[in-house]
């Protein structure tokens, strides 16, 4: 909601583009999947039901797997159209973007905080450079 908020201050928020809340919301619920699989085992003694509790750790790496990859092929064809995410970073991304999907695969395997906040900072690297491309 964030980016969509900072969008209706400067133009009519009906104008935000779609592409931008699906890469993003993609990217989010990626990230959030495997912290069902860190609680799992407290989500199941509460009696929490959790995606991982009724699902399992393997259907949610799985789901993972595909909405990182989801997020990331959008990311490159709105690059391959110049669309939002600027062409000047297709080349980057193709580079990169095994690199995110194997980082992902990896380290939300058996996730942990730590494994998490890896991946968030492996994350931060192209998506420092993608805020620079936009900008600069």
């Amino acid at each position: 909601m964030s980016p969509a908020a900072g969008w209706a201050i400067t133009r009519p928020p009906w104008e935000f583009p779609w592409q931008f809340g699906l890469i993003g919301l993609l990217f989010a619920a990626a990230l959030y999947v495997p912290t069902t699989v860190t609680d799992l085992a407290a989500d199941t003694g509460a009696g929490d039901t959790t995606f991982a509790v009724r699902f399992g750790p393997r259907s949610a790496h799985r789901l993972g797997i595909v909405l990182w990859g989801s997020a990331l092929a959008i990311s490159v064809v709105c690059a391959w159209f110049d669309v939002l995410v600027p062409r000047s970073t297709l080349v980057p991304q193709l580079l990169m973007t095994p690199v995110l999907l194997a980082a992902y695969a990896v380290l939300t395997r058996r996730p942990t905080i730590t494994r998490m906040a890896v991946l968030s900072v492996v994350f931060g690297i192209p998506t420092i450079g993608f805020a620079l491309a936009y900008i600069g």
